[in-house]
């Protein structure tokens, strides 16, 4: 006895079902649980007709069968899913009507939930090319994941049946309240299975999407502030994550890698470029009709357009700080970050020494005691996301060996005391103590185009989210590959420390 899955021809019903590795018997028990007779069984896939029993004992349950009637046809699910779409909008739209509160004009619920239509994209199946999609057979190209993901060429979007949620949901997305874990895990368990009808390899664009439109719908419920009332963001980020790991986790036995393998590394320089510059609003200014004869080298306030233009053409570090003067000097560092990012970087010390306490018991679960010293700070808070301190901040001789990092770093030197920056090998800035050579460090990160490393990552995030409040729309300094435009651990340890 196996188990199979098994649809009827237009998506609609979906049953699990335990039989013998034969086909007869497979249809006789389809015909029992989907309610009608049931003579052909195909792929749903791509509509191969099987006939054949030993291919049936070597599915897997991820296969995905559709019992056919006598006089149906299969048919990809692109042309049912508009039919299945209207459907469920009307019987959405009828079922929210009959609820008083729902009833206004004004309420949200009536507004249809939408993505923005591509015309340009949009496409549909010839008779030829559904005869030829027919006949292709089990690991062609056709079914390919690129393949598949062109079922969503021409989306017009999700109409999401709300009236499927409990009343509990629907009370709190009408009363504009934040929805608990449970209940949020509801809507995207649902909102995916929507998406789901038209294919299982979901590009990420129509995610984030559907989770734009749905912060829209209900800007209240979704979004995110820290323990100050601040704004983290719209929510969007997290619910795209969401929706996405609801998919993948619907998807796991269909792992495969990527294609076309020179775009792939295309694609990854570009993300990369665009991490190494992600929170610097004013990264590429306008130069007007400044040269580099006319400036004063010294001056950052005229000089900040030109440095920032050699920067992003990545000149080599000793020839940019012999060129300009002003990024050896604390202040000239500090002035280019403010002019960089919209933040004074000052402004890390004071706050981190006001919620010193908080956030040391929030990572440790325990109170702290003695004088507040960040390095005892910084650890505990690595002790939180199981990093690694040693990669920004170490204790080293003067005459210590291997005095170079290729991100900048804090070396506290034992025999003077002295806590130097050093940058690719080069000795950039002294601190006066421990707190100013850090807020010296975090700047050079902005300042010259670099990624926070895998190692210490999520701790230097967190800096730049809870203190600093850099909240960047596009892309990430953070160099993990496993975390999305916002690192959902970093906001875990910002609602922990806020509760």
């Amino acid at each position: 006895m196996k188990w199979f899955k098994v649809w009827s021809a237009d998506r609609s019903q979906k049953r699990l079902m335990n039989s013998i590795p034969n086909i007869n018997a497979l249809l006789l028990k389809a015909s029992e649980m989907l309610g009608y007779q049931c003579t052909t069984l195909v792929l749903e896939v791509c509509g191969t007709v099987i006939n054949d029993d030993s291919f049936l004992e070597a599915s897997s349950l991820n296969e995905i069968f559709m019992a056919l009637q006598q006089h149906e046809f299969w048919t990809p699910s692109i042309l049912v899913n508009e039919d299945l779409s209207q459907q469920r909008l009307n019987t959405s739209i009828g079922v929210l009507n009959d609820r008083e509160t729902l009833a206004s004009p004004d309420s949200s619920f009536n507004q249809i939930f939408l993505l923005e239509p591509q015309p340009s994209t949009s496409r549909s199946f010839s008779s030829e090319e559904v005869r030829q999609e027919t006949s292709t057979p089990i690991g062609n190209s056709g079914t390919s994941k690129r393949a598949l993901r062109e079922k969503f060429l021409g989306y017009a979007g999700v109409v999401i049946p709300w009236s499927r949620l409990d009343s509990d949901c629907l009370n709190a997305l009408e009363e504009k309240k934040r929805l608990s874990a449970t209940q949020l895990t509801k809507v995207c368990q649902m909102v995916v299975d929507e998406i789901r009808l038209t294919g299982y390899y979901v590009p990420c664009k129509v995610f984030h999407e559907t989770a734009k439109s749905m912060c829209q719908q209900f800007p209240d419920t979704f979004i995110e502030k820290d323990d100050d009332d601040i704004i983290i963001g719209n929510g969007y980020l997290g619910l795209a994550e969401k929706l996405r790991n609801r998919n993948n986790y619907l998807n796991q036995p269909h792992k495969t890698k990527f294609d076309d393998q020179l775009l792939h590394k295309q694609i990854k320089t570009l993300k990369a470029d665009n991490n190494a510059c992600s929170g610097n609003i004013n990264n590429q200014p306008n130069i007007f009709s400044q040269t580099d004869e006319s400036l004063n080298p010294l001056n950052d306030g005229d000089s900040f357009a030109l440095i920032r233009r050699d920067i992003n053409e990545k000149m080599e570090l000793t020839e940019l700080l012999n060129k300009w003067e002003i990024l050896k000097t604390k202040d000239g560092l500090f002035e280019h970050f403010k002019n960089l990012t919209e933040t004074d970087i000052q402004t890390m010390t004071p706050k981190l020494r006001d919620k010193y306490s908080m956030i040391y018991f929030a990572c440790m679960k325990e109170e702290f005691e003695g004088e507040k010293d960040l390095e005892k700070l910084i650890k505990a808070i690595c002790h939180y996301f199981k990093e690694d301190a040693d990669t920004i901040l170490q204790h080293r001789e003067i005459n210590s060996q291997n005095l170079m990092t290729s991100h900048p770093g804090v070396y506290i030197i034992e025999n003077t005391g002295d806590h130097m920056i050093f940058y690719k090998g080069q000795e950039i800035q002294k601190g006066a103590n421990i707190w100013e050579a850090f807020e010296i460090m975090f700047a050079m990160y902005y300042i010259f185009n670099e990624c926070f490393p895998r190692e210490i990552a999520c701790t230097l995030e967190f800096f730049q989210r809870y203190v600093l409040k850099i909240h960047p729309t596009d892309g990430t300094k953070n160099m993990k590959r496993s975390v999305s435009k916002c690192n959902m651990k970093v906001l875990g340890l910002m609602k922990k420390i806020k509760k």
